[in-house]
């Protein structure tokens, strides 16, 4: 197609999402990203060293103190293949004009952060240690408690999981009982609201808590299988998952031969891998 220029709605689409991310609480940003290493190589996987805390230490610092990264490797395959389809009017105008080239790249990033999003969590949910899979300590309304709070934060200290960077993720239903928790600190009650960012409702015991209105069901297992009825929220820190994309976005387009329009896909290829299954626990509901 004469006139069209890929490359201007791919970086538009990046300056969307970056904007968002600095501003707005996701998934996305409470994970390891590799996106930095691992864009535009044009491969199928990150084979590389696995981005881990690093503790200061002393001086003189013993041999044994000394940081090895290359010892650790984690692998992110790029299986994962999302377009967001769109139809104009008008392709070339619509790039010229920049409130419309907006507003198509700005539903482009609302749609692949959103993939982005349920793709991590059911990652999570899936690949965290089995023993992790727990229940609420409310057996009788599966209330979400200030106990599951310390429970999750128990778990995670005896695996090593360092204490910045947690994040709990709580479904609809267990937002409610959050607000049961004395300890729980809601944005309200912050004398600076730029203290946290948009999407962040509070902090409780070490870690920020987030919304996610699309959390899954899952079984009496804990798993994305068979009966998923139970409500279940999630505790984990940022070295628990890798997640990276192949490069930053691809865009394709074709005029509609039946129509007077142009389809428009804005697509992303990315990966993702737990890194450590200990460092995440799950609390689901008792009773169905």
């Amino acid at each position: 197609m004469s006139g069209f220029y890929p490359g201007l709605w791919a970086s538009k689409t990046l300056q969307q999402m970056v904007n968002e991310l600095k501003t707005n609480q996701r998934i996305l940003n409470t994970i390891t990203d590799y996106t930095p290493l691992t864009i535009g190589k044009q491969v199928n996987a990150y084979n590389g060293p696995t981005l881990t805390a690093v503790d200061a230490a002393s001086m003189p610092i013993a041999d044994e103190s000394f940081t090895n990264p290359t010892k650790s490797y984690v692998q992110i395959a790029f299986d994962q293949k999302y377009g967001v389809p769109q139809i104009l009017s008008d392709i070339e105008n619509a790039q010229s004009n920049l409130d419309l080239l907006s507003l198509y790249t700005d539903n482009a990033k609302e749609g692949l952060l959103d993939k982005y999003d349920a793709y991590i969590i059911s990652a999570l949910i899936a690949g965290l240690n089995a023993s992790n899979r727990l229940l609420l300590a409310d057996t009788v309304d599966d209330n979400l408690s200030v106990t599951d709070f310390l429970t999750a934060r128990k778990t995670l200290n005896a695996a090593g999981a360092p204490l910045k960077g947690r994040t709990c993720v709580v479904n609809a239903e267990h937002e409610a009982d959050l607000y049961e928790i004395d300890s729980f600190i809601s944005r309200d009650k912050i004398s600076d609201a730029v203290a946290m960012k948009e999407g962040i409702i509070g902090r409780c015991l070490g870690f920020d808590v987030i919304l996610y209105s699309d959390m899954p069901e899952v079984s009496s297992a804990g798993l994305e299988s068979g009966t998923q009825n139970r409500y279940v929220s999630l505790f984990y820190s940022k070295l628990a998952y890798g997640f990276g994309r192949q490069k930053e976005f691809g865009v394709k387009s074709q005029p509609a031969a039946g129509a007077a329009s142009d389809y428009l896909n804005i697509y992303s290829v990315f990966g993702g891998v737990i890194q450590f299954d200990t460092y995440a626990v799950s609390m689901r509901d008792n009773n169905a």
